[in-house]
């Protein structure tokens, strides 16, 4: 029998009342880090950068700790993208103060002792506008690809260095023609870089650098379904096998007045593309939560051995993590029907009524 093993790692709290955009960082064999912000809604003044201790065999987290807050309650913070080297932890963190995500900046903030104290960097030397949001990638043959996009434009580039701190080099950008930000990255097998961008257009697109960020080819509009949803991936050169978290819907997100129905969002997929992202089988592919609500922000991260960890935000509510395997997912789907994991259906029966107020991400 498929084995699948899930937990909530945070519960919104009075203090607060609404999360987002969770991040993992490993760190021990059985443990590591999960970031998120919260706050009162999204771009609330006084939001924060909050991060848990984990233990991911038993799927258990401390209780939240507040890294980053602006303590006049002005600036909120946002998507944060972690990097481990050298027994460092770098966090890469989104924070404004305007109130929007278009007059944003990019804080650069390290642990040198595991998460007990952080410092601060300063900023990353580019415009207002540019965030990070998805996971960065470290190369083979040495050196980082830390994805960023530009909020105004809605363009998607690659910082190259050699280090996990920097200095930093910014690509071209990734898909000139076609509009799309929080570009999914992973390192081929040849070593170049392939990319799968969230868009406004209803489909995924894809785009490619042979020679490891310095030029892209001219993208593609995938046959994979994207609601301007965030997505994840995870890849593995040995069998070529890419793991894609996504929402499987072409429909956009609405706002009703001053309340948020996130259509599109409500059903959360893991899929498995056998080739390297060349085709996805439909044989191969489980939804991992499904109903009336926000499944979103998905963030994929290995743990060796074909075990793989799953984050992402129940409606805004909770931080959860689902653990498994890849060769769980034909297990749990051979008939290639809709299909929701039973060990997750408590989740649907027991979860939180939906909050509503806010901003729009």
């Amino acid at each position: 029998m498929t084995r699948f093993s899930s937990g909530e790692i945070f519960s919104c709290t009075s203090e607060i009342p609404m999360v987002n955009a969770p991040a993992l960082a490993g760190g021990e064999a059985d443990g590591g880090w999960a970031f998120f912000f919260g706050g009162a809604y999204e771009c609330a003044p006084g939001g924060g950068l909050y991060g848990v201790r984990t233990r991911w065999g038993a799927l258990s987290a401390s209780p939240a700790r507040c890294i980053r807050a602006d303590p006049g309650g002005a600036a909120f913070y946002g998507n944060a993208v972690p990097m481990r080297e050298d027994g460092v932890l770098w966090l890469y963190a989104v924070v404004s103060e305007a109130g929007n995500w278009e007059r944003s900046r990019i804080e650069v903030l390290h642990s040198p002792d595991e998460g007990a104290t952080w410092r601060f960097n300063g900023h990353l030397p580019l415009p207002r506008g540019f965030l990070v949001g998805t996971a960065a990638v470290r190369k083979q043959g040495g050196g980082w690809c830390l994805p960023v996009y530009d909020e105004l434009g809605w363009q998607s580039y690659v910082l190259l260095g050699k280090r996990a701190g920097g200095p930093w080099e910014l690509s071209p950008a990734m898909h000139r023609g076609v509009k799309g930000i929080q570009p999914a990255l992973w390192e081929d097998e040849h070593g170049g870089l392939q990319a799968l961008v969230r868009t406004r257009r209803g489909r995924l697109i894809h785009t490619g650098s042979p020679d490891g960020g310095y030029s892209w080819t001219r993208p593609r509009i995938t046959d994979l379904p994207n609601p301007n949803s965030r997505i994840a991936v995870a890849y593995d050169r040995g069998s070529r096998r890419l793991l894609l978290a996504y929402n499987p819907c072409d429909q956009g997100r609405p706002r009703f007045g001053p309340n948020l129905l996130s259509l599109g969002r409500q059903v959360l997929r893991l899929a498995l593309s056998p080739d390297g992202g060349g085709t996805w089988p439909v044989t191969w592919r489980s939804e991992v939560a499904c109903g009336f609500g926000e499944y979103a922000y998905p963030w994929l991260a290995s743990r060796g051995h074909g075990r793989y960890l799953l984050a992402y935000q129940d409606c805004r509510l909770s931080i959860r993590v689902l653990e498994f395997a890849a060769d769980d997912l034909v297990e749990a789907n051979p008939q290639g029907l809709p299909h929701s994991l039973a060990e997750l259906r408590d989740w649907r029966n027991n979860r939180p009524r939906l909050r509503f107020g806010g901003a729009d991400g």
